[in-house]
């Protein structure tokens, strides 16, 4: 990912596209910090702030507002059109009729992906905060399916064997 030019407030200490991904899904990501949140930020980038988080903490509020500033992004680069994203019934993003997308964040970073429905059938994008070893070695068997856990181990000897040279 390389950085975006002209992040307009310390809320935000990294801003970041992918140049190397498909040109049929727009992906946009950014760092925040939450100790810089103001709630003129949703006036400022014109992002829709509703309702029920204007009563939210201070956190949730910040984290919201950097998934929504993303998916907002990634729709500017997909279309060319800042739409405004409303909250469904069930807290989740109501994209433009043509649209499919997701928004994921942690406590300091956020990431939206969007793509024309017209192009993929659907999308999902996930980040998480990094685990320690015994809570993976707990859960790994229901967050990787199929292959996903022998790719994962086959990966971690290579590197190990990198790291032995």
């Amino acid at each position: 990912m390389h950085p975006i030019n002209g992040a307009t407030h310390p809320f935000f200490t990294s801003e970041s596209r992918p140049a190397w991904f498909s040109n049929r899904i727009s992906i946009y990501s950014s760092s925040f910090s939450v100790s810089h949140f103001t709630e003129d930020l949703f006036v400022r980038h014109s992002v829709f702030f509703p309702p029920e988080i204007k009563s939210a903490v201070t956190k949730r509020r910040a984290e919201f507002f950097a998934g929504r500033y993303c998916a907002q992004q990634s729709l500017i680069s997909l279309t060319g059109n800042p739409s405004v994203i409303h909250i469904g019934p069930h807290r989740n993003p109501l994209w433009p009729a043509r649209v499919t997308g997701s928004i994921s964040h942690t406590n300091n970073q956020a990431v939206a992906a969007t793509a024309l429905k017209s192009q993929v059938r659907g999308i999902g994008i996930d980040i998480q905060d990094e685990i320690d070893s015994g809570t993976y070695a707990s859960i790994k068997t229901q967050i990787l399916f199929g292959g996903e856990l022998e790719l994962i181990e086959q990966y971690h000897q290579a590197s190990m064997q990198l790291l032995m040279f």
